[in-house]
């Protein structure tokens, strides 16, 4: 998030306070990584996964790596 500041906003949920919002999006494993772009579910990453594989995930939507560190 910090290193995005200012062109993407990170959300945490726990889905077992948050049900709703867990069966909205078909969670079925955990982590998982939804990234939303104009209020539409734009990409997905489930289970553990590398830095890499996420700054992929977020510069395919936000633009512009920051790349790993």
């Amino acid at each position: 998030a910090r290193e995005y500041a200012g062109r993407l906003k990170v959300v945490k949920i726990n889905t077992d306070e948050s049900p709703r919002i867990a069966k909205a999006f078909r969670v079925q494993s955990i982590p998982m990584l939804v990234m939303i772009a104009e209020g539409r579910p734009v990409g997905m990453l489930q289970g553990a996964v590398s830095k890499e594989e996420i700054v992929k995930l977020v510069d395919e939507h936000v633009g512009g790596s920051v790349g790993p560190g």
